[in-house]
C-alpha cells in the first residue's frame, strides 16, 4: 500500500513520535544551510520538518535520506517551474491537500491537527503538496504532447485487464550505473544501445557495459509473464518487436534498457497484480567478505518470508522491513528484480557502494487485481499515464545530474 494512503493509523503512530523535541524554529541550527542546490538553499529546519512529515504518513526506509532526496527534488522542480511561469492557484492547493488528508479518512483540519502534534507546520505540509502539482503541470506541459497511444496498444491493454495476460516475453537487460560525472556519456551511451536491431550486438554491450547479474550470459533473461514486469515497462515492451529495445529506463543510480527477443501468448492468463508483498533484509557486518558470507547463510536459511522475522529478532528495526505496494509503487530497480522472483524466492542486491550493506529482497505473494466497470478510456489513461511517468523520471534525472548539488 502506497504510504500516502496509510493514514489511517495516525493517532497511533503519533504515539511512536517523540514530541518533546526542542523547539527548532528557535534554534540557530534549524535556520542553518545544509544542503545547497543551484542558487538555493535547503535548511535544517526544512529537512526536520519533511522527516516528522514522512514519519506521520508511516514512510518506511531511510527516512533522513528519504527527504533530503525529496527537498533536492522539491527545489529541482520549482526553479524550473518558475523559469516556465507556472502558478498553482490558492484553491487548487488547497483542494488537493484535502484530498490527501481524506485518503485516511481525514478531515484537512484533523489531519493538520495531527501533523502539529507531531511538530510538523501546516506550510510545511503545503511544500509537500505544491511541489508534487507543479510538477504534474510542468510535465503535462513539456511531454503529454509527445505521448502517443496508438489503437493497438489500447486493445492489448484492454484485453489483458479483462481477461488477465496470456503474453509471457525473453527480453535481455543491460544496466548501467550512472553518476554526475558520467551523465553525459552514459546517456549518450544509451542513446545508441536504444537504436540496436541486433540480439548480438545488445548481448556483446551488456557484456561488457552491464552491471547486472546477467551481464555475463549477455544480458538474457528467462520467459517472463509480462503482468509481472513493472507497469512502465509493461507499457514499453507491448510496443515492441523482436530486437527492438525500450527507450533508456531511469533508475536510481542507473539507467537500464530492455531489448524484446521473443514473445508469444500462453493458453493460461495470469490476472494483473494489484498488490506486491515483500520483505528486503539489509545485512552490514564489519568487512564487504563477512557481510556477503552472512548473506548467503540468511539466503540458505530462509524458506519463507515469516522465517526472516526470526532470523532478524533483535536487530534494529530498519533492517528488516515488509511492504504491500502497488506495482506502480515500488522502487524501479526493485520492481525489475521482484519481476524475476517467484513466491518465498530471495535474490541478492549487490553490495551497498556506500557501506558494504547486502539487501535480501524475497517475495512474499502477489495480490491480483479485481475489475469492475473498466473502459477503454480507463485504460487509454493509465497507459499515458505510464508512459507521462517515464518521461518525469528521465527529465528529473537530467535535471539532477546538471544541478550543482553540496553539502553546506
Amino acid at each position: 500500500m502506497n504510504p500516502m494512503m496509510r493514514l489511517r493509523p495516525l493517532l497511533f503512530a503519533l504515539l511512536c513520535i517523540p514530541l518533546c523535541l526542542p523547539d527548532l524554529a528557535k534554534s540557530q541550527s534549524a535556520v542553518s544551510a545544509v544542503l545547497r542546490v543551484n542558487q538555493s538553499v535547503i535548511t535544517q529546519y526544512e529537512l526536520d520538518q519533511r522527516i516528522r512529515f514522512l514519519q506521520v504518513i508511516q514512510t518506511s526506509g531511510d527516512l533522513r535520506q528519504a527527504a533530503r532526496d525529496q527537498l533536492i527534488d522539491d527545489r529541482l522542480k520549482n526553479s524550473l517551474a518558475a523559469g516556465m511561469n507556472l502558478k498553482l492557484s490558492d484553491g487548487k492547493l488547497e483542494q488537493s491537500m484535502t484530498e490527501f488528508a481524506a485518503s485516511g479518512n481525514l478531515s484537512l483540519e484533523d489531519f493538520v491537527t495531527i501533523l502539529s502534534q507531531a511538530g510538523v507546520d501546516r506550510q510545511s505540509y503545503a511544500d509537500f503538496i505544491k511541489s508534487n502539482l507543479i510538477w504534474g503541470m510542468l510535465i503535462q506541459q513539456l511531454f503529454a504532447p509527445r505521448v502517443q497511444i496508438t489503437e493497438a496498444e489500447v486493445d492489448r491493454a484492454y484485453q489483458a485487464r479483462l481477461e488477465g495476460s496470456a503474453m509471457r516475453v525473453l527480453l535481455s537487460e543491460l544496466i548501467m550505473p550512472i553518476s554526475e560525472d558520467t551523465y553525459e556519456q552514459v546517456t549518450a551511451r544509451a542513446q545508441l544501445f536504444a537504436k540496436l536491431t541486433s540480439l548480438n550486438e545488445f548481448a556483446d554491450a551488456a557484456e561488457r557495459y552491464s552491471v547486472a547479474e546477467t551481464r555475463d550470459i549477455g544480458g538474457r533473461l528467462d520467459w517472463t509473464e509480462v503482468n509481472k514486469l513493472p507497469p512502465t515497462l509493461q507499457s514499453l515492451i507491448v510496443s515492441l518487436t523482436p530486437g527492438q529495445v525500450t527507450e533508456p529506463i531511469p533508475l536510481d543510480g542507473g539507467v537500464a534498457l530492455f531489448q524484446l527477443r521473443d514473445i508469444e501468448e500462453t493458453s493460461y492468463r495470469t490476472p494483473l497484480i494489484a498488490v506486491v508483498d515483500y520483505m528486503t533484509y539489509r545485512i552490514l557486518t564489519e568487512t564487504p567478505e563477512e557481510t556477503l558470507q552472512q548473506a548467503k547463510q540468511v539466503a540458505a536459511l530462509t524458506d519463507t518470508c515469516d522465517d526472516l522475522y526470526g532470523i532478524a529478532k533483535g536487530q534494529p528495526e530498519d533492517r528488516l522491513q515488509r511492504h504491500s505496494k502497488a506495482p506502480a509503487d515500488i522502487p524501479a530497480r526493485l520492481s525489475l528484480q521482484l519481476a524475476k522472483l517467484d513466491e518465498n524466492e530471495m535474490m541478492l542486491a549487490a553490495p551497498d557502494p556506500n557501506d558494504g550493506s547486502v539487501l535480501l529482497v524475497m517475495l512474499c505473494g502477489r495480490l491480483a487485481e479485481t475489475i469492475e466497470d473498466l473502459s477503454r478510456q480507463d485504460v487509454m489513461r493509465g497507459l499515458q499515464m505510464q508512459r507521462l511517468s517515464s518521461y518525469a523520471d528521465q527529465y528529473l534525472q537530467s535535471l539532477r545530474s546538471s544541478a550543482y548539488i553540496a553539502e553546506q
